[in-house]
């Protein structure tokens, strides 16, 4: 998602995967690059450079902190979390092409699994007793149930598809629309209910 948003298109059709595995991934790939920094002697580097490399080296030395804490096993809080970003993928893809378009709709496809993966890190901070203050998740069900529709072209998720750039032809809007309808339908709406039932029965409580 980071990677689309900087204009690096090589992961367009994917989402993060933030199983617990991952997260040790994430760390060790941290403390990779950390260890490779080190490898640089810093007073041989231009003054612009030294100040890349102090920079970098705190940014990720505080990364690396915060995942000794397991704060990713608290991923949502009362106004953000996943559940709010991904809506907002539709402002921040880039939808020009056919290619655009079914990259998106992969990983709206994506969506359902992506909520399951970020329940198992919340039930495991559940478990650990590292969870957020009840207090803060008044009126947390208004960002999930505006997600929860009957309609699939009643979805924010769908807004890319109301109007299709004319370089597509009649033939690539109608397949389009009806894959952005069904992967809204099967995995979007699907994975907001059931994020809304584990918050109502699960986590808030």
């Amino acid at each position: 998602l980071w990677a689309t948003q900087v204009g690096d298109h090589r992961f367009d059709d994917r989402l993060p995967i933030v199983t617990l595995e991952s997260q040790q991934k994430q760390l060790q790939a941290r403390e990779a690059f950390l260890k490779r920094l080190q490898q640089i002697d810093r007073a041989k580097l231009a003054r612009s450079d030294q100040i890349n490399y102090d920079i970098f080296s705190r940014l990720t030395r505080q990364m690396i902190d915060e995942d000794g804490f397991q704060s990713y096993l608290m991923p949502i809080s009362g106004h953000s979390g996943f559940h709010v970003r991904f809506p907002e993928l539709k402002h921040r893809a880039r939808l020009k092409t056919l290619q655009d378009f079914e990259n998106y709709i992969t990983r709206l496809r994506g969506f359902n699994q992506y909520t399951s993966e970020h329940i198992e890190l919340m039930r495991t901070g559940m478990a650990r007793r590292m969870v957020l203050p009840g207090i803060v998740f008044n009126d947390y069900q208004k960002a999930i149930q505006a997600h929860i529709v009957s309609d699939p072209e009643k979805s924010l998720l769908y807004a890319p598809f109301q109007k299709l750039p004319e370089t597509l032809s009649q033939v690539e809007q109608d397949g389009l629309r009806e894959s952005a309808r069904l992967a809204i339908r099967n995995s979007v709406v699907p994975g907001y209910v059931k994020f809304l039932e584990f918050m109502e029965k699960e986590y808030v409580p």
